[in-house]
C-alpha cells in the first residue's frame, strides 16, 4: 500500500511541534520555579538545602515526563517515516500504536505529578 506522503508528513510534522511545545513548556515551568526559589530568601542554610532539594525533585520530575513522552512517540513517528519513505508498510502497526503504545503515555503522564 503507497503512503499518502503528504499526510504521513504532516503528522510527522505536528508531533513534532507538539512535543517542541510541550518540552518548552516543562523547561519554561523548571526556569520559572528555580528563579521563584532563588528569588525566595532563605533565612537559614537548612531551609536553602530543602529548596535545593525540591528543585533537584522538579527537574527530575520534569526531565522524566519530556523523557517518556519522547519514549513514547519517536517508535511512531519512525514507522511513519519508515511508511512515508516506503521502506516498510507500517499499516498493520498503526493499530498497536494507537490502542497500546500512545495509551501508555497518558497513563504514565498521572503517575508522575
Amino acid at each position: 500500500m503507497i503512503p499518502n506522503v503528504s499526510f504521513v508528513w504532516l503528522n510527522l510534522t505536528l508531533s513534532f511541534v507538539c512535543f517542541v511545545i510541550i518540552a518548552g513548556c516543562y523547561i519554561f515551568m523548571y526556569t520559572v520555579t528555580a528563579k521563584t526559589s532563588r528569588a525566595v530568601n532563605q533565612p537559614t542554610q537548612e531551609a536553602k538545602d530543602r529548596a535545593q532539594k525540591r528543585q533537584e525533585k522538579i527537574q527530575r520530575n520534569i526531565t522524566f515526563i519530556i523523557c517518556t513522552d519522547f519514549l513514547c512517540w519517536i517508535p511512531f513517528i519512525i514507522i511513519c517515516l519508515l511508511h512515508s519513505l516506503d521502506v516498510l508498510d507500517a499499516t498493520p502497526h498503526y493499530p498497536i500504536f494507537s490502542i497500546i503504545i500512545l495509551p501508555i503515555n497518558a497513563v504514565i503522564n498521572p503517575l508522575l505529578y
